[in-house]
């Protein structure tokens, strides 16, 4: 299984992809051994090739590492409202081994900065095609 090690890129780097604003489902482990075992809900804030920011409910520190369970949905076909339940049954895991860069608390929740370590070719592929149709933010 071919990876990409993402981890050792230089901190200003991290901007490299552009960032798309999408509302994906995402569920996370923490690596830290306190914390080991409890899975987590959240969803992404924006999302790109190289990391993704997410809203969720617990506080993270920086330099934390996680395991998350992206679920990249398939986009409902051109002109569609709301995806199909043939959409939603094509919706794909991808597993992501990454690391917390930065965190600040907004109104009810936490907003976080997560930077990918490991990314699979598959789930490289995968990610790729799904941001393919979306149009990234300005910043």
């Amino acid at each position: 299984m071919s990876v990409f090690r993402l981890a050792n890129r230089a901190f200003t780097d991290r901007r490299r992809h552009p960032r798309y604003p999408v509302k994906v489902k995402l569920h996370y482990l923490s690596l830290k051994l306190r914390d080991h075992g409890h899975l987590q809900e959240g969803y992404t804030h924006d999302l790109a090739l190289g990391g993704l920011a997410m809203k969720g409910h617990h506080a993270l520190e920086a330099g934390q590492q996680l395991m998350i369970n992206l679920f990249l949905p398939a986009l409902p076909s051109a002109g569609a409202q709301q995806p199909d339940k043939e959409t939603v049954r094509k919706t794909i895991q991808a597993f992501i081994l990454s690391k917390v860069v930065w965190q600040k608390q907004e109104a009810g929740h936490f907003l976080s900065g997560v930077q990918f370590m490991e990314l699979t070719t598959y789930d490289r592929k995968r990610l790729k095609d799904f941001l393919a149709d979306i149009k990234p933010s300005a910043s």
